[in-house]
């Protein structure tokens, strides 16, 4: 009986495997579309590193196709700004409750 049980855990146990790590901005080399089924779109990111990774279905072509355009704007042109960056934002562009609060993280306070 111990016997069968030990055979049904080794059948069933998957081994595990950790998923890779994504692949960095670097890596990436788009987006893109692709019909996949008659009323199924698919977006693939493409990297160097894994190749072609399927990242969200759609129903409707439009909303896939809008979905890969924003995906490669943002690729090309982030829009993350660092804390770095905005400590080194352009003074002239602070207003004066920026500035006070800018002087007190340098003087080590808080805002």
């Amino acid at each position: 009986m111990q016997r069968a049980i030990d055979q049904i855990k080794i059948q069933t146990a998957k081994q595990y495997k950790p998923a890779p790590a994504p692949p960095t901005r670097r890596q990436i080399t788009g987006w893109t579309v692709e019909q996949v089924g008659p009323q199924m779109w698919v977006v693939f990111r493409n990297s160097k590193t894994q190749g072609k990774q399927a990242v969200m279905d759609f129903p409707d072509p439009g909303w896939a196709e809008s979905f890969a355009a924003g995906c490669n704007a943002e690729h090309k042109n982030p829009t993350r700004m660092s804390a770095a960056s905005l400590r080194n934002k352009n003074k002239e562009h602070l207003t004066e409750d920026d500035k006070a609060a800018l002087a007190a993280l340098q003087d080590g306070e808080g805002i």
